[in-house]
């Protein structure tokens, strides 16, 4: 049987196929078919636990006690001692720290070790061989490399974006033709409609007259988290102690990274499921309620609102807090250089500031902000510079042991509620995404990546170095006007 290969990579099968007629001019050859109906067999993705044979496989439980033990050894004796070098509270969240990034790195390694398996239909792979098959399949300029990475077990792992092939699907078949000649013993068909289903990607679907590029999408999510607050992280590292500051703004960055991962991908499958082009913070959690167990699915309209209710709280009170800000700074500006000002209320301040915030709050469009997330993020600049000329000015005359290096438990709540206040940024993730029409918003060299390393570096910086310099002086703001 003679069978052109369909561009689509599906099957199809054909069962009790009828028609009224049967081969003509043949006498060997006689068709009877009845109850015809084409049956489409889906092609199921490769699952790799389904081809392992094995004749002793390991459970739950046998599993879960093979990688204690390979942990748990004697190697555990000696962490007091490493709790001795850092100290309690460092020793603490460094030890919660290794062990997050280790079974972050353990993630990596299974699922590019799925993936490869699933692309090369392989029931398992070891590490060296992950390795390498994950060079195979990565980008071209690596290819060479993969008997290499074989060879090392080299741990990080470049993985290709599986691309998602087609499903072709026909919704009717019929015929009524017959074969005129002995050398065709095939029965003709006619298809009467072929439906292609893709799988929806949002980014293809995004109809945007000023779509954001990569460094208007990272100047947005910059400018998001790199406001007044920053100036108060100095005062943070105090309630916590350098080393505590430190290690705790890093772990709060990576924290606030991981949430806004969760977010984004979530937000990308739901736009997927429902065929849908973007969606915002507050639809992606209704229609994660509606996509999830049944049991939640009545809720889902009430986590719309609850997520909306807690937006409108974060951006109408830290735009208050702002707005206080500025205007307060102002005034102590204006009545050092113009004492005319000083009978001038901040209430007054506030009213002129009102008006450019009210031009400002009009343009819809994110590409339009751009500049001014620019001009913002070049007046931060000027101010950290300022900061750093009083910080650094008279700092090598320092003493370190004049500084806590681990402060008391009581000061913690407050570090990392001011830390995490000041770097999170979460209400305009989804609205700077949306905004995209290029995959470049998560990768590892992606918008959010960047900016955050960005962020995380700045926040680390000022604080450190903030409190190295002013001590137990340090203010909640580095403002001081003469």
């Amino acid at each position: 049987m003679t069978e052109k290969k369909d561009k689509y990579p599906s099957t199809f099968t054909i069962d009790n196929f009828s028609s009224t007629a049967t081969l003509a001019n043949n006498d060997q050859i006689k068709v009877p078919i009845e109850n015809g109906n084409i049956q489409k067999m889906d092609h199921k993705v490769y699952n790799p636990y389904e081809h392992r044979t094995m004749e002793h496989a390991n459970s739950f439980s046998g599993a879960l006690t093979h990688l204690l033990k390979s942990s748990l050894g004697t190697g555990i004796l000696a962490i007091p001692r490493a709790f001795r070098n850092a100290g309690l509270l460092v020793g603490l969240f460094g030890t919660l720290l290794i062990g997050f990034l280790c079974t972050h790195t353990i993630h990596i390694l299974v699922k590019a070790s799925h993936k490869v398996c699933t692309r090369g239909k392989i029931p398992s792979l070891g590490f060296a061989d992950t390795a390498e098959e994950a060079f195979k399949q990565g980008p071209k300029p690596l290819r060479p490399w993969a008997r290499f990475a074989n060879c090392r077990q080299i741990r990080k792992l470049i993985m290709a974006e599986e691309k998602n092939g087609s499903t072709a699907s026909i919704s009717y078949f019929s015929s009524t033709t017959t074969l005129v000649h002995d050398d065709h013993k095939v029965i003709s068909a006619k298809i009467s409609e072929l439906r292609i289903e893709e799988v929806y990607d949002p980014y293809q679907n995004r109809d945007l007259q000023h779509p954001n590029g990569f460094l208007g999408a990272f100047m947005h999510i910059v400018k998001t988290s790199l406001g007044t607050g920053i100036l108060a992280i100095p005062r943070a590292f105090k309630n916590a102690g350098l080393l505590v500051g430190l290690f705790g703004t890093l772990l709060v960055g990576i924290i606030c990274t991981h949430a806004i991962h969760i977010l984004v991908k979530a937000s990308q499958k739901v736009c997927s499921k429902t065929k849908t082009p973007s969606l915002g913070f507050a639809d992606t959690a209704e229609g994660v309620f509606k996509l999830g167990p049944p049991a939640l699915h009545k809720w889902s309209r009430f986590a719309k609102y609850f997520v909306e209710g807690g937006l409108f709280c974060i951006h109408y009170l830290a735009d208050a807090v702002y707005l206080v800000i500025i205007s307060v700074s102002l005034t102590k500006f204006f009545k050092v250089y113009y004492p005319s000002t000083e009978t001038w209320d901040e209430y007054i301040f506030k009213l002129i500031l009102f008006v450019p915030l009210l031009i400002c709050g009009q343009v819809r469009q994110l590409k339009h902000l751009v500049p001014f997330s620019l001009i913002a993020n070049l007046m931060l600049i000027v101010t950290f510079g300022i900061t750093a000329y009083y910080m650094f000015s008279g700092i090598s005359e320092i003493n370190i042991k004049d500084r806590s290096l681990a402060a008391g438990i009581s000061g913690i709540p407050s570090f990392f509620s001011t830390v995490l206040f000041s770097m999170e940024g979460i209400g305009t993730i989804m609205p700077v995404e949306n905004s995209m029409v290029k995959p470049k918003f998560l990768g590892c060299h992606g918008v959010l990546n960047s900016a955050m390393m960005v962020i995380i570096s700045l926040y680390a910086s000022i604080g450190f170095f903030g409190y190295y310099k002013f001590g137990e002086g340090t203010e909640a703001n580095h403002k001081k006007f003469t």
